[in-house]
C-alpha cells in the first residue's frame, strides 16, 4: 500500500500540472526535467540506506536488549549525520547553480531563465529532504512500524495533493517544487516524530 502511494505521490504533481497550467506542455517539461535533475543524485542515499537496513532492522527488534537500542540509536544518529551532511551541500549547491545548470544543458530558448531554472531551484531542496527521508523511511521499516509508515505517506500524499491543487493555479511548474518540498518536510518532521 505504501509503495503505491508513494508512487502516486511523487507523480500526482505532473498530473495536475497538465490539468491546471496554464502554459501546460511548457510548465511540464519544466518541471520534468528540474524534478529529474534534483532527484537524480538520490540514488545516494537510497544505496547506502540500502547497505545499513539489515544492520538497523538486527537492532530495531522490539526483543533486544538496551545494548542493541543504543547500537540502533547510535547507528540511527550516524546515518542521519551522513544523510545531512552529503543532502544539505547537494540542495545548497544544486539550488545555488540551477540558473547554470540551465544555461549549460538547455538553449536559452527552449528554456528561458525563470523556466525550468526556477524549478530546478526549489526541487533541489526536496532532493536534500529526500536524503533525510531515507533514514526515516530505513528506521520505520526497520523497526516493523508498518502502519506508521503508511499513516505518515497517506497525510504526506494528501497534503501534497491539497499543496498542488491550491499552489498550481497560482504558481504554476513552480507551486507544484514548494508543493514537493512542503510535503517532504511533513514527512521527515512525522518521521522523526513516530520514530
Amino acid at each position: 500500500i505504501s509503495a503505491m502511494v508513494s508512487i502516486a505521490y511523487f507523480h500526482i504533481d505532473t498530473i495536475l500540472l497538465r490539468e491546471w497550467s496554464g502554459l501546460a506542455p511548457e510548465s511540464i517539461a519544466w518541471y520534468g526535467i528540474a524534478y529529474s535533475w534534483a532527484m537524480s543524485l538520490t540514488v545516494f542515499p537510497g544505496a547506502v540506506m540500502a547497505a545499513a537496513y539489515p544492520r538497523i532492522a538486527r537492532l530495531a527488534r522490539v526483543d533486544v536488549g538496551e545494548t542493541e537500542r543504543r547500537s540502533f540509536r547510535s547507528l540511527y544518529g550516524r546515518s542521519w549525520t551522513l544523510m545531512l551532511a552529503t543532502g544539505a551541500p547537494f540542495a545548497t549547491g544544486t539550488s545555488m547553480c540551477a540558473g547554470k545548470i540551465s544555461a549549460l544543458f538547455y538553449s536559452t530558448e527552449t528554456y528561458p531563465p525563470g523556466t525550468m531554472d526556477a524549478a530546478l531551484r526549489v526541487l533541489a531542496w526536496a532532493g536534500g529532504l529526500l536524503f533525510l527521508s531515507a533514514v526515516v523511511s530505513n528506521a520505520l521499516r526497520a523497526a516493523n512500524r508498518w502502519r506508521a509508515v503508511i499513516v505518515l505517506v497517506g497525510i504526506t500524499a494528501c497534503f501534497n495533493v491539497a499543496a498542488n491543487v491550491w499552489a498550481i493555479p497560482r504558481y504554476d511548474h513552480v507551486g507544484a517544487a514548494w508543493a514537493l518540498v512542503l510535503s517532504e518536510a511533513i514527512y521527515v518532521v512525522g518521521g522523526v516524530v513516530a520514530i
